[in-house]
């Protein structure tokens, strides 16, 4: 223990490395030295943003089956909703302001250097937009009787359960969750890919038959004359 105890820290390195078969490399002291730290980061504060994120779409779902069907309904009929659209407006940006304060707003956007090979976190871009976007449908749009329907994109605020099954990934129960999260994730990444490359497939195909096959000059089509 003593020995321990008189060993500093880069003075270990050496014997640690020894001892792990490697040298530590630059790359190796830089992801130790920026490793992110702070409450966002955290196991409790995941696991309270995880049940706010699920509280938010049962909400969604109770107003859908029990709340106004109407086109036009009364502030009465829709009261218990504009309270839990308020409060959950409110819980978001405390999450969202807790997050940029803890991480720093450059880390955040920009994310883990070695993780975002883009440079930019884009879960957490996507994030500050959602949330930004709820604020001014509940507190602008929707007080001056424009109703746009923007706050049901926080829905898509359930991909940040991911990070808390990130941290359930060291217990040996919960490996399989962590595996299955990751598994979609991976899938999702390979979908946007697929549909980006069958979009410009078929926009290319499209474009070519129009040219080609769909362009008849010698009878035209008159509209004109079509009952609608």
């Amino acid at each position: 223990q003593g020995a321990a105890a008189a060993c500093g820290r880069k003075s270990c390195q050496p014997a640690k490395a020894a001892r792990s078969g490697r040298e530590h490399t630059p790359m190796d002291v830089a992801a130790q030295d920026d490793e992110p730290s702070g409450i966002a980061t955290g196991w409790w504060f995941n696991v309270l943003r995880s049940v706010l994120v699920f509280a938010n779409v049962q909400v969604v779902a109770m107003e859908t089956n029990h709340g106004c069907t109407a086109f036009e309904c009364t502030i009465e009929e829709r009261l218990p909703w504009y309270v839990f659209d308020h409060l959950f407006t409110v819980w978001f940006l405390a999450d969202l302001v807790i997050a940029v304060a803890s991480l720093g707003p450059f880390r955040y956007f920009r994310g883990d250097p070695l993780e975002d090979k883009m440079g930019l976190n884009v879960l957490n871009i996507l994030d500050f937009v959602v949330v930004i976007l709820r604020a001014v449908d509940v507190w602008i749009l929707t007080s001056i009787g424009i109703d746009t329907g923007i706050k049901l994109i926080s829905l898509l605020r359930v991909v940040l359960i991911s990070r808390c099954a990130r941290h359930l990934q060291l217990h040996r129960g919960f490996r399989e969750l962590w595996l299955a999260v990751d598994v979609a994730g991976n899938a999702a990444k390979a979908l946007v890919w697929v549909s980006l490359t069958l979009a410009l497939l078929i926009w290319v195909s499209g474009t070519f038959l129009a040219k080609v096959v769909g362009r008849d000059h010698t009878t035209p089509y008159n509209f004109g004359r079509s009952a609608w």
